[in-house]
Order: C-alpha cells, then structure tokens, then sequence
C-alpha cells in the first residue's frame, strides 16, 4: 500500500494561503465514494476501515509532497506530481495521463496519447529503453487566490478533446509546476482497474 495511492473524493484545505486538491476517481459501477470503499474491501477481504486508513495515510504524505512544490516556489500557482513510467502497457493506456514537462519543472503538455513521440523507433513498445516518460499523479496544490481564478475559466478546446480539466489552466495561458514523486495512483474507471487495483493490494 505504501506505493499505491487510490485516488477518491477528497479535499484538505492545508494552511491559509494553499488549498490542495485530490482528483475524483470514478467510482464502481457508480454511487458515492464510500460505496466504492466498501466493495473494494470486501473484494479485498480487509475491513472498510483498514482501507479508508491505508488510503488517508498514504494520501497524506502525498500531499505533503505536492504542497512543497508550490510553498517553497512563491511564483508557482499550481503545483502537481508526475511519476516515471515504468510499462509499456502504461505507456500506452489513454486512462494513463502523460506528461511532458520543461527543465524547471513546468508541464508543456497533458495527454492520455503517449507523449514526446519517438519518430525514429516504429515499436512503441521499444520507447522506454534510454528514454523517460511520465504519468500525472491527479492532486493538485492551488494557491487560494489562482482557485478563484480558475473557477471562472471557461473549458478550452484541448480540454473538450482530451477530457482532462488541468489543460484548461495551460490553455489559459498559466503555468502547473510539477515534481517528481515515487508514489502511484491508478485511474478507476472500469472493471479492469478494480481487479488491478485488488491484485495491487493482495500481495
């Protein structure tokens, strides 16, 4: 569990100048958060509150990490986690959001395709090898006064394309400062992700 982060619906306001954000995951079958709890325990075979402990303990570390990013840059508006991608399948998968970022950190772009994409080698597959790739880990830091800010912006085009709401803050023409975690988070959004996410959890 200590690498595995699973991503529902949850809010922390941390200090007073810095609000942080975990993304909502999609829930099994639909139903509120708490009902997704209780299935994936019972699939488990843990109790529910085993689970919701194991969840907020690693959930807060995390944001530890992620409010550093903005606390310690004071130009920094937003601030998020990225992760090296270790799999070709991840590498590939469009539920998994990739990353391409600046020297200092700054995301360039969002994609669930697989980005930068490596012209010169036809097997995608192959790409890992000397190469590096990231997955965005969907916890956000906002300053308080960029949160107002951001509520208003309307949905861009990359956004409608992409169905992924952060590229609304690029696409505004601000910046997301990212940093490198060794946490993970997985998206549950099919049955799949469930089996993946119980396979994670027994070992």
């Amino acid at each position: 569990m200590k690498k595995l982060l699973i991503v529902l619906a949850a809010v922390a306001v941390l200090g007073v100048s810095l609000v942080a954000v975990a993304g909502v995951g999609a829930q099994d079958g639909g139903g509120p958060a708490g009902t997704f709890i209780s299935k994936l325990a019972g699939k488990v075979g843990i109790t529910e509150e085993e689970l919701t402990g194991a969840i907020q303990e690693t959930q807060l570390e995390m944001i530890d990490e992620a409010v550093r990013v903005v606390r310690d840059n004071a130009d920094v508006l937003v601030g998020t986690l990225i992760r090296p991608i270790d799999s070709a399948d991840d590498l590939l998968n469009p539920a998994i959001v990739k990353v391409a970022t600046a020297t200092n950190g700054d995301a360039l772009y969002f994609s669930r395709s697989t980005i930068p994409h490596v012209r010169d080698e036809s097997d995608a597959k192959k790409w890992l090898t000397g190469r590096h790739f990231f997955k965005h880990i969907g916890i956000y830091v906002f300053r308080r006064e960029f949160l107002r800010v951001f509520s208003t912006l309307p949905e861009g085009r990359l956004e409608k394309e992409e169905k992924l709401e952060q590229l609304r803050i690029l696409e505004a023409g601000y910046r997301i400062r990212t940093a490198v975690t060794a946490y993970d988070s997985i998206p549950i959004d099919t049955a799949d992700d469930v089996a993946r996410v119980v396979r994670l959890m027994k070992r």
